[in-house]
């Protein structure tokens, strides 16, 4: 099978017009919108991430990047020395969750191929990040195309794949505005990402739209009801109602924080239209700032034997720290 050429399926993200290549920028013949490339990646977004604006962001990219080559390792180390909004207590935890992301994609792929067939390609990796699910599965499926809200995590992402030895195949845009044409990909893959979006239902529509028929799709996300929230280990956050929620974890934790977590019945409500749905605890990798903070590894020991059986895995799909859900996506006729 040929590989991905990116100017074939790239779409102006409002009018899903195929766009135009012009050397510096994409363009939509139809709207006239522009679509630059940034640090050499396209960048087809509609509206900015919640934390930054766009000029900001190119200009915190161009400080990461500085004047000389730095490695994968030194520009995550780099990101976190010029965003002192996280607190000094939290970045160790993020930074090493950036790190190990390939070891977080080696889970997230096992879980992916006992719950769902990986028969044909390419791929799309929502919410990419800084690609560590993006490389494992371009290792492993070879055609893999990476998508992420937040350029300065893009740029990082394309380092790490560039040190793999792998071709980046990376773009900047909305999960709820995909900037693809209709009918591309075989499935869709997407770690932790569907709290980060204001329009879940949105995004999860899209990918539906890009994928061919039969797509499926196999995604985790944070669980709205975990007793310890997933990203910052707050209790019981999902009994709080958003915005108070968003202020308190912001002031107590001391970390930009806007997520969107859902409940079990919440994501199969958003997945009501797809078939052979399945939705259940999803294992994490339990990282060892994480573990130290808030775990003995007697506890830990009882969550993942909790997994592994049909109650302990009900259990933890409504107070556990992620769930998963795989199917397939139903094409309107």
């Amino acid at each position: 099978m040929k590989g991905i050429e990116l100017q074939n399926i790239l779409a102006c993200p409002i009018c899903q017009v195929l766009a135009t290549f012009a050397e510096t920028y994409y363009y939509c013949s139809h709207c006239n919108r522009q679509f630059p490339l940034r640090f050499g990646i396209p960048d087809f977004r509609i509206f900015p991430d919640p934390y930054i604006s766009i000029d900001e962001e190119v200009a915190k990219v161009a400080r990461i990047l500085g004047d000389k080559e730095y490695s994968f390792v030194e520009l995550v180390d780099r990101y976190y020395q010029f965003t002192p909004e996280v607190s000094e207590k939290l970045q160790p935890r993020y930074k090493e969750g950036l790190k190990t992301g390939v070891i977080r994609a080696e889970n997230f792929l096992t879980q992916m191929e006992k719950a769902i067939p990986i028969t044909d390609r390419p791929l799309l990796d929502i919410g990419c990040g800084t690609s560590g699910l993006t490389l494992l599965a371009q290792q492993r499926y070879t055609q893999v195309i990476g998508i992420d809200i937040a350029l300065r995590w893009l740029i990082i992402g394309q380092k790490r794949l560039a040190e793999a030895g792998l071709t980046p195949l990376l773009v900047c845009a909305n999960a709820e505005a995909l900037p693809f044409t209709d009918n591309v990909f075989a499935g869709i893959i997407s770690d932790s990402v569907l709290e980060h979006v204001d329009q879940a239902k949105k995004m999860l529509s899209e990918a539906a739209r890009v994928t061919k028929p039969q797509g499926f799709f196999f995604i985790n996300t944070a669980n709205r009801y975990s007793l310890l929230e997933a990203y910052t280990g707050f209790p019981l956050a999902g009994l709080i109602p958003k915005q108070l929620r968003w202020k308190v974890i912001e002031k107590i934790c001391q970390t930009p924080y806007k997520l969107n977590p859902v409940s079990v019945s919440e994501l199969r409500y958003l997945l009501a239209n797809t078939q052979d749905l399945r939705v259940q605890a999803y294992k994490p990798v339990i990282n060892a700032a994480l573990s130290q903070k808030f775990f003995s590894k007697q506890l830990i020991t009882i969550y993942e034997k909790m997994l592994t059986s049909n109650i302990g895995n009900k259990i933890l799909a409504h107070l556990g720290f992620f769930i998963s859900a795989s199917g397939y996506f139903v094409k309107n006729r």
